[in-house]
């Protein structure tokens, strides 16, 4: 990509998002430095989605041309939908073994943690202060940093909303003294599908061979009694399981070989709340966006959470290779750009946002919601 004027932007967040975003603006000539509060890249999350069009982003995003048999290689390719279905880790350690193959691009803060921001009207970048008087300073600021972002909560903007319901979520290496889990590896993909029992829902998901013998799963539940750090996904699904039900010792058996920390602390499942009208973008100003989870984090149902913030990626990178010079120039044009960008993703992350509310609440009942052809073939096309 060609470019006119150099550019430094401070990206708040490491997760894919962030990661992706980075390496994007860095095809641009940007330098970028990468702020993030966790210590290290502990395991987080366990099966992610990534559906056409966020590959398509991402594809395009890394100037990656086999990035399909790369994905192939992480996880397992969904026949019916062409998407993808990952580890979590397998794809943040792709994006991060980029980012680190281009140090004098891109900086890496491990143990970030952000105090306040200084975006004063008429200087020519925004100074990002955190912990240990340590100040990063960029012509823009992209806030990539998950659900519970805290640009969002510095900018004053509206928290994110709890659904009612709490999540889990783990893996296994099947080892040869657990037959039952064994005999899953062997079964596809979806071993036995989603099985809901009362206001509890969990999916196991088979990654064997691309990841051998490696099993990920997720509970999700409305049950009014959790206790957040003690109750866990046993402790819900057996009462309401019969113990002669060929999935009972299955579901024993992978709760007994997970982490223990899996299985006892839940997070609350939560969403951003997406603003009804067109026109002001989503929350960003001045020299400060938002993007992924930060911007827009939905239930997740069809891969989309994933997928869309690749697509803010891309879009981003769009409008900065555009107008580089008007956004490094003011904070006033920075701004303007940054409204423009909001605002052109705007209506079809509400579209998508909708929908993934709908087929995830119709997926605790005996009507699931089925997609229609026009409405995927468009999501699925992408930006």
């Amino acid at each position: 990509m060609a470019q006119t004027q150099k550019m430094h932007v401070v990206v708040i967040g490491a997760g894919p998002a962030g990661l992706a975003v980075a390496l994007g603006l860095s095809r641009l000539g940007c330098t970028v430095d990468v702020l993030e509060k966790h210590v290290d890249f502990s395991v987080r999350g366990s099966t992610l989605g990534l559906a056409k069009n966020g590959s398509k982003a991402l594809r395009e995003l890394t100037k990656d041309d086999d990035l399909q048999n790369t994905l192939l290689e992480m996880g397992i390719i969904m026949e019916s939908s062409g998407g993808s279905m990952l580890t979590w880790s397998a794809l943040h350690d792709w994006l991060l073994e980029r980012v680190r193959a281009q140090p004098d691009r891109i900086t890496l803060h491990m143990n970030t943690k952000i105090v306040s921001l200084d975006d004063v009207t008429d200087e020519c970048s925004i100074k990002v202060r955190c912990e240990g008087d340590v100040v990063y300073e960029g012509q823009l600021l992209v806030a990539a940093d998950g659900v519970h972002s805290q640009i969002r909560s510095l900018l004053g903007l509206e928290p994110a909303i709890w659904t009612g319901k709490y999540v889990w979520r783990g893996g296994v290496v099947v080892d040869d003294k657990s037959p039952e889990l064994e005999a899953l590896l062997d079964k596809g993909f979806e071993p036995f599908g989603f099985k809901v029992f009362g206001p509890t829902l969990i999916a196991v998901f088979n990654h064997h061979p691309s990841l051998p013998r490696k099993l990920t799963w997720v509970v999700v539940s409305g049950d009014p009694n959790i206790q957040q750090k003690s109750t866990t996904p046993w402790h819900l699904i057996k009462p309401l399981s019969n113990e002669e039900d060929e999935h009972f010792v299955v579901i024993k058996r992978l709760f007994e070989h997970s982490a223990p920390q899996e299985c006892t602390g839940s997070n609350k499942l939560s969403t951003m709340e997406i603003p009804s009208e067109d026109g002001n973008g989503w929350g960003g100003r001045g020299r400060v966006t938002i993007i992924g989870d930060a911007a827009h984090a939905m239930r997740p149902a069809s891969g989309q959470g994933t997928s869309l913030a690749f697509e803010d990626c891309l879009i981003l990178c769009r409008k900065v290779k555009g107008h580089m010079e008007q956004i490094s120039k003011s904070r006033k044009g920075c701004e303007h750009v940054m409204q423009e960008f909001e605002n052109e993703r705007l209506p079809r992350v509400r579209k998508i946002w909708d929908m993934e509310k709908k087929v995830s609440e119709a997926s605790y009942t005996s009507k699931p919601i089925t997609l229609s052809d026009d409405y995927t073939e468009w999501m699925y096309k992408g930006v």
